[in-house]
């Protein structure tokens, strides 16, 4: 049995066996017993990520536009130019002396967290989405803190 690798359509990889008969057998790359090889497999799971990503991108922007209205702007364009669809390009978020901001470029997704007093950027800081939205969830919760402590004053004062 000899086996020949070749190109198929799209870039994908093709391996040719010839049998003893003299019939050839193509396969899609995979190893014997249909499983995938380690490179396959790891593009498989880049390609659902991306496309995890992008969907959290938007269920975020979503939420957080609806849940703190006034500190979140978000950006968005269009898909194409006939397209309806609305991506998220851009998305703000003010918190307590902070602007935690996401950013997307094509598949990928960069984060920073940027010092702001009185409208100025004192300093940032380009974070992993994991400590970003960290970061982003403790800010959150200390300013909902703040909030909860003044909306507490503000009633016992009314109540007096």
């Amino acid at each position: 049995m000899q086996q020949v690798a070749h190109e198929g359509q799209g870039g994908s990889r093709k391996r040719t066996k010839v049998l003893k008969d003299g019939r050839k057998k193509v396969s899609s790359g995979r190893e014997e017993g249909g499983e995938m090889s380690g490179y396959e497999e790891s593009a498989a799971w880049l390609r659902r990520a991306q496309t995890d990503l992008q969907a959290f991108v938007e269920a975020l922007a979503e939420r957080l536009e609806g849940d703190m209205p006034g500190l979140v702007e978000v950006e968005r364009k269009r898909e194409g130019l006939f397209s309806g669809k609305r991506q998220v390009v851009q998305m703000r978020i003010h918190v307590d002396g902070y602007d935690y901001i996401l950013s997307r470029e094509g598949a990928r997704v960069l984060t920073r967290r940027s010092q702001v007093v009185r409208g100025v950027v004192l300093r940032h800081e380009d974070l992993p989405l994991q400590d970003w939205l960290q970061g982003l969830v403790e800010d959150v919760g200390k300013l909902s803190g703040q909030m909860q402590s003044v909306s507490q004053a503000l009633h016992d004062f009314l109540l007096q």
